[in-house]
């Protein structure tokens, strides 16, 4: 999928009135942290919302998943009773995680629009309480993505989460399943550059390898590091058997765009090919993190290491997001 910064006007109630739609994106990261010894609590559990009462609501479609003629939508599905969708994830063993975050900007033309203020988490691990965390945005508007580059994100730190051991709450909010979800791929070239893009990713369909990788570079010689002809030239490398040089290229790719979960993958991958578990561990946690609709980094990561897989009673089970 692409991503796509758009401003929609959609008429409603009557030809006077209307709401304004945007999605913005923000990337967060933090860390898990136990409350007494400060100490790094390793694969908590954690669901992600912009308020507490969002995880118990039903969710909102966001804007680019509803037709243009749809014209009563802004009543409809961008009710202000539904919410804007929450990510499940895992923090990886030093309890630290890195995730975007997708926000529906929604205002009318008279009133100020919604901007992220908060967001908030619930997070839980074995033998800990699960608890509610509510924390403004400490990077104030540096941490939407103003254009077509979401590559370009800025980071947004949040201070630790702390749970306490010991007491147990029934808190489990409803759960949200990966084909609600849209994988975050980097938009196409442009020009020239995507008519050999295409040239490339019909090579690519038809098995022809090493003629895709030729027109990805040729595109890329056109646009040096474009995010998508570049993250396919890599996959390409690595369904050729280069194993080496797509650990390489996906190394220097994630250094670049370190937002792109799939990027993540295709290195996973490629080091468990090569033999390196320590490797493949490290981008799969990774890609879990930014892109839970990988199902198959799921099943890796939990054939890798069952602990992945425990959560506190009641919550949604990592694999079980997929029924």
């Amino acid at each position: 999928m692409i991503f796509l910064l758009t401003t929609v006007v959609l008429a409603y109630g009557s030809a006077s009135a209307a709401t304004l739609y945007r999605t913005d994106y923000a990337k967060f990261s933090g860390h898990v942290v136990d409350n007494e010894s400060g100490k790094p609590v390793p694969r908590a559990a954690i669901y992600i919302a912009e308020t507490e009462s969002d995880f118990f609501k039903p969710p909102r479609k966001y804007k680019d998943e509803v037709p243009d003629y749809d014209s009563d939508a802004s009543n409809r599905v961008f009710s202000r009773e539904a919410a804007n969708r929450y990510l499940f994830l895992m923090a990886d063993d030093n309890g630290e995680f890195t995730t975007v975050w997708r926000h529906d900007a929604i205002y009318g033309v008279l009133s100020d629009k919604q901007e992220l203020k908060t967001i908030a988490f619930v997070v839980a691990a074995q033998g800990y309480s699960e608890r509610i965390c509510s924390y403004k945005t400490t990077v104030e508007n540096k941490v939407f993505v103003t254009s077509d580059e979401p590559h370009k994100l800025s980071d947004n730190p949040l201070p630790p989460i702390e749970i306490e051991k010991g007491s147990v709450r029934t808190l489990a909010p409803s759960p949200i399943f990966a084909s609600l979800l849209r994988t975050r791929y980097p938009k196409a070239p442009t020009g020239a550059a995507r008519d050999l893009y295409l040239k490339a990713e019909n090579a690519f369909a038809k098995k022809k390898y090493e003629e895709s990788i030729r027109f990805y570079k040729e595109s890329l010689k056109i646009t040096p590091d474009q995010p998508l002809a570049l993250l396919m030239l890599i996959d390409a490398y690595y369904v050729s058997g280069e194993i080496e040089k797509t650990i390489e290229m996906g190394e220097r790719y994630v250094e670049l765009y370190p937002e792109i979960g799939f990027a993540h993958k295709i290195i996973a991958d490629a080091a468990f090919n090569k033999g390196d578990m320590i490797l493949n561990k490290k981008h799969l946690v990774k890609a879990m993190q930014l892109d839970l609709e990988f199902r198959h980094t799921y099943f890796d990561l939990c054939r890798l290491d069952g602990r992945y897989t425990r959560t506190p009673e009641g919550w949604l089970r990592p694999l079980a997001i997929w029924k």
